[in-house]
């Protein structure tokens, strides 16, 4: 979204006729790129300025300034400073709270970010553009955390106000070719809108959003599989000379000389890519897995492709620094199909793909987990992050002069090259480690199959799914290896031999649309439990001890509350009941019991599990953020209610509750995914913890003593 960074400068509140000696020059170091000391030139404009109102501009131009160079801890400075200079004039406290929501975007505290763009929005509506701003804002989260069609919905909400048309439509159908991307299907509406964008650009005499127009008019043809267009569309960025991303354009181009079997010269373009992307943005570049992705297409290699998973691991934990780019989920499920249709040997390709999903859940917590800092560890990171863009900053400057040294000088060059890249490796190591220690992450890592296979149990066998161009791949893990095989709307039927004796099956469903009943049928005398990825079967036990019990925080289910009760006497529990089940009480209580027993009003949202919540005392929720960023050490988790965990047919990129606490750290967590009643929901529990054994067959067990289906509506997730 290109177009939104240009859209700021309208929005900045800058009179263009503005005559102050600081304001020029901030303005000047603007247009050369030069960020970093813009900031510091708005703020001493904003020292300068003759009263509050116009200081708090400068101070918003500054953190637009700040945001732009990445210099995310003097951004947050300067919105405060604006926030103290604006006074109560709500259009300026909303022009901040967008700029807070771009930079919290940016780091990925996407809860902080959504609530300060949705505060922002009502008073933003006596302003045109900054309406628009908060709307493009918006879908650019909605595109961050994986959800395109949100971003769609956003944009198509939105009112442009006029001469901001060009930008608009280029996001808009930037969003619009995400979309068509993630689904396979033609870019026909991204392309009209993209084409109304060129013209209103060029009437505009905006080159930079033409540029960024026409590239995504480069990637939307290429879809379509018009490649003369695509590239017309290449040479029209390159001949407007504006300083556009030249590693994407290279990427796309890659691809269209792909697709005309010019193996040779993909290659070239690929390399082209790869390397740009490494000199410019070191250490941390969506382009450098995707270059790697091209280059393993190019040469057939299988080398490429593990190099570029293992790129896109780094980078799904260290996206805190540079968003995670949801314009790219569909060439991520691409790089796995690929090395899946190419590796002759089981147990790697199960490696592979188990990889690839924990990735989506790993990546999620290391976004949110930056939402539960305390000011404290925020102030830490942000230090740590100024020092890491710092070294960026110089390693960029010094590698930019490559050009321009004297064939003399060259090994003094190259010397201080190695020395910045080093100062820039050490800081960027810094960075995490402190990140690391102060909000680990939990979920663990996908499992390596040889360590599966040997973990299992002999009466244990797991079964796991995944999406593939063709249909359906599914892995059987069983007595100490991997069997792979095609399948259909039977997931089983291939290894029916090998099911003798288990009685025990896990499931990582990928999406596959039998997978939810599975437990249902129980598969005769075996029990079912689903995991999100096999990786979380490798993680050592947790150790917490005695037990919480959350019931009826919102005082309308009798039964549960009077099972609830006698539930926690049995266990000797904590009791958190009625109005005492609040969010903060909750919070706190997470971390240290084994035993989490929640009783109440869960809740799903649709095509967005990762948004589901627990209902708790006084209105407030418990959202799956929440659970993510708090250490679980429960061996068992039971979410007693309507709606608290998702299909199980959901996709690899899709989780809920149940995911959540066992990234968090939970073994074992029990949930349902429709509707239940109250009566029998609380008997079925009162019998679950009357029985013995591991919480799948006790599970079983009272679900079976019950004489309706409620028990079946229930799913264990974890270890059996």
């Amino acid at each position: 979204m290109r177009g939104l960074a240009a859209l700021l400068l309208l929005l900045a509140g800058i009179p263009p006729a503005a005559a102050a000696d600081p304001v020029e020059a901030a303005r000047a170091l603007l247009r050369a790129g030069r960020t970093r000391e813009a900031a510091v030139a708005w703020e001493a404009a904003a020292d300068a300025a003759a009263d509050d109102a116009t200081a708090a501009r400068w101070l918003r131009a500054g953190a637009y300034a700040a945001w732009r160079s990445r210099d995310f801890g003097r951004a947050d400075r300067l919105l405060d400073a604006a926030l103290a200079r604006g006074g109560d004039d709500p259009v300026a406290r909303a022009s901040v709270g967008y700029y807070r929501g771009l930079v919290l975007t940016d780091v990925g505290a996407w809860r902080r970010a959504e609530a300060a763009l949705t505060a922002a929005a009502p008073a933003a509506q006596a302003s045109p553009a900054l309406a628009l701003g908060i709307a493009e804002a918006r879908a650019w989260l909605a595109q961050e955390q994986g959800r395109p069609d949100d971003a769609v919905t956003h944009l198509l909400a939105a009112d442009p106000p006029e001469g901001a048309w060009h930008h608009h439509a280029t996001s808009l159908g930037w969003a619009l070719l995400n979309v068509a991307a993630d689904a396979g299907q033609p870019a026909a509406e991204a392309r009209a809108w993209l084409d109304f964008a060129v013209g209103a650009a060029e009437d505009a005499g905006d080159a930079v959003v033409l540029a960024t127009a026409h590239a995504n008019l480069a990637w939307a043809c290429l879809l379509d599989g018009d490649l003369p267009a695509s590239a017309a569309h290449i040479t029209e960025v390159r001949d407007l000379q504006t300083e556009y991303d030249e590693v994407f354009l290279d990427l796309v181009d890659g691809d269209r000389l792909l697709a005309l079997a010019d193996a040779p010269a993909a290659e070239a373009r690929f390399a082209a890519a790869e390397a740009r992307a490494r000199r410019t943005i070191p250490g941390d570049s969506e382009g450098g897995w995707r270059g790697r992705f091209g280059l393993c297409r190019a040469r057939g290699t299988l080398d490429d492709c593990y190099a570029a998973l293992a790129e896109l691991e780094r980078l799904g934990t260290g996206t805190a620094l540079k968003g995670g780019r949801g314009s790219f989920f569909a060439s991520r499920r691409a790089l796995l199909a690929w090395t899946l249709d190419h590796e002759p040997d089981a147990a790697r390709a199960f490696t592979a793909a188990d990889g690839a999903r924990a990735r989506v859940l790993r990546a999620l917590q290391a976004r949110v987990r930056l939402d539960a800092l305390t000011p404290a560890q925020a102030a830490g990171w942000q230090t740590r992050q100024a020092a890491l863009w710092a070294a960026r900053e110089a390693l960029e400057a010094h590698l930019a002069r490559a050009d321009l040294v004297a064939g003399s000088a060259r090994t003094r060059w190259r010397a201080t090259a190695a020395a910045r890249q080093a100062a820039h490796d050490r800081a960027l190591a810094a960075a995490f480690e402190y990140l690391d220690d102060v909000a680990p992450l939990t979920a663990p890592a996908g499992a390596d199959a040889a360590a599966l296979a040997a973990a299992l149990q002999p009466d244990e066998a797991l079964l796991a799914l995944t999406r593939h161009h063709a249909g359906w791949l599914a892995f059987f893990v069983a007595d100490g290896r991997v069997e792979r095989a095609a399948v259909g709307d039977d997931p089983l039927a291939p290894f029916a031999a090998r099911l003798a004796g288990r009685h025990h099956l896990y499931v990582v469903p990928g999406g596959h649309p039998a997978a939810p009943g599975l437990h249902r049928a129980q598969l005769a005398d075996r029990t079912v439990s689903y995991l999100p990825y096999a990786g979380l079967l490798l993680r050592p036990p947790p150790s917490g001890a005695g037990a919480l019990v959350i019931a009826d925080a919102r005082r309308d289910l009798p039964a549960s509350a009077a099972a609830s009760a006698r539930i926690a006497q049995r266990l000797g529990a904590r009791l958190l009941q009625g109005d005492a089940a609040t969010r903060a009480a909750v919070l706190a209580a997470l971390p240290g019991p084994g035993l989490i027993h929640f009783a109440g009003h869960g809740q799903l949202v649709a095509d967005d599990p990762w948004a589901a919540w627990l209902a708790l005392a006084q209105d407030d929720r418990l959202a799956l953020p929440d659970v993510l960023t708090r250490p679980v050490e429960a061996d068992l988790v039971v979410l007693s209610g309507c709606e608290t965990g998702p299909d199980a047919a959901l996709g690899a990129e899709a989780i809920g509750l149940p995911a959540a606490f066992l990234a968090a750290g939970a073994a074992t967590v029990i949930a349902s995914d429709r509707p239940v009643p109250d009566a029998a929901t609380a008997r079925l529990f009162e019998a679950f913890y009357q029985g013995e054994g591991p919480p799948a067959a006790r599970l079983r067990a009272a679900a079976l003593a019950l004489d309706d289906a409620t028990g079946a509506h229930f799913r264990v997730w974890g270890r059996r």
